[in-house]
């Protein structure tokens, strides 16, 4: 959280390389799951009804992450979910549903 935090808030980065990291396109990839998910610089952002969220999550065997910050970095959280192998299906619901707690956890 605390990077999260340092990151939007301005303490890492000059303000054009921060500027540079939200210039985002279009996540084709995450539209049928995620909606209106744009990826930029190593983040992405994804709307929500209160404005949206910057975010990168992760994945290995058994456990992922799943974090936002909004766009003044005032408010954070990082979810860490441990799972059992699970179908692409089962994995994907685990996922939304994370993602729909950092959603309501930033709103």
């Amino acid at each position: 959280m605390r990077f999260w935090q340092a990151l939007q808030s301005g303490r890492l980065l000059r303000p054009a390389q921060l500027a540079e990291m939200h210039r985002t396109v279009l996540a084709v990839t995450f539209q049928d799951v995620f909606p209106g998910t744009r990826y930029g610089l190593g983040i992405m952002w994804t709307p929500t009804s209160c404005g949206g969220y910057w975010s990168h999550g992760g994945d290995v065997p058994g456990t992922s992450t799943v974090n936002g910050v909004t766009s003044d970095g005032s408010r954070a959280v990082v979810l860490a979910v441990s799972t059992r192998l699970a179908g692409e299906e089962e994995a994907l619901a685990v996922y939304r549903r994370a993602d729909g707690a950092v959603a309501d956890i930033l709103c």
